[in-house]
């Protein structure tokens, strides 16, 4: 009789999190900068969020 084995591989990082609190796109990245009211923008769209934004970044926050 042949057992069949799954191996499970855990990656680490915002993957072992059961909630996500917020999200943040800052400003600026070591790939170059982004346009934050641009992407406030695409975000409205989709929806309603609560947002926080300044010049340095903007944060969607998912839960408190």
């Amino acid at each position: 009789m042949a057992m069949n084995m799954k191996i499970l591989t855990i990656t680490p990082g915002w993957t072992l999190y059961k909630e996500i609190q917020w999200i943040n796109f800052p400003a600026s990245t070591k790939e170059g900068n982004q346009d934050i009211l641009k992407i406030k923008g695409i975000i409205n769209a989709i929806g309603i969020y609560e947002l926080e934004a300044d010049s340095e970044s903007l944060k969607v926050i998912a839960h408190r």
